[in-house]
């Protein structure tokens, strides 16, 4: 039996991919209320603190993760941000534990729940 195509290709890759932000929606995606503030004073490191800010941006835009799939402008807008050096991120140093955790602070910030365990991994 055929399968019903319902995305082209493109769409797909759209879907699967992070959001591409403008400027403005920089300022939009990635600003910085006081409970996130609360959440990013706990993280100790340049690298979880503009990760973890990446993640919620990029969760209001689409409600969903997208893996460590970070745009350089998207780390270098939210370095400033937070007020850390973008040099001092290493991307390839957050582990995937803390993005899990990540995850999960996220999801319970904005009120949602996970379907099971699997749907904090990105395939």
């Amino acid at each position: 039996m055929a399968r019903m195509k319902i995305l082209t290709s493109h769409e797909v890759a759209e879907f699967e991919s992070p959001p591409k932000f403008n400027s403005a929606e920089r300022k939009q995606f990635f600003s910085i209320s006081q409970a996130i503030n609360e959440l990013l004073a706990i993280l100790r490191t340049p690298t979880n603190q503009v990760c973890f800010l990446i993640l919620v941006g990029y969760f209001k835009a689409k409600r969903k993760f997208f893996g460590q799939q970070f745009s350089q402008l998207d780390v270098d807008f939210v370095a400033h941000q937070v007020g850390v050096n973008s040099s001092d991120v290493n991307i390839e140093s957050y582990s995937r534990e803390t993005y899990i955790r990540h995850q999960r602070l996220i999801l319970q910030h904005f009120g949602y729940q996970a379907f099971d365990e699997l749907s904090y991994f990105v395939r």
